[in-house]
């Protein structure tokens, strides 16, 4: 059952990846050879020089299970 659910996230964050990226990447920390980055998402019609809101979702699996990808949709709704 364990390797079905890990299949199946695997899978699923696969498609999920193949057609949703980021409109930018930032690196903000390197830690030995890995680089850390956020994702950003921007609302489709941004004013230049205005002030803008913004949401954080900070990704916290502890390097266990989960993904950033399960933020996805809740990060194009809330650009």
């Amino acid at each position: 059952m364990k390797l079905k659910h890990l299949f199946l996230s695997a899978f699923l964050s696969f498609i999920t990846i193949s057609f949703c990226v980021a409109q930018e990447e930032i690196l903000y920390k390197k830690v030995d050879s890995t680089d850390l980055f956020l994702e950003v998402y921007y609302p489709e019609q941004v004013e230049a020089g205005k002030s803008q809101a913004a949401m954080v979702f900070f990704f916290g699996g502890g390097w266990v299970g989960g993904d950033k990808v399960q933020f996805l949709n809740h990060a194009k709704y809330l650009s």
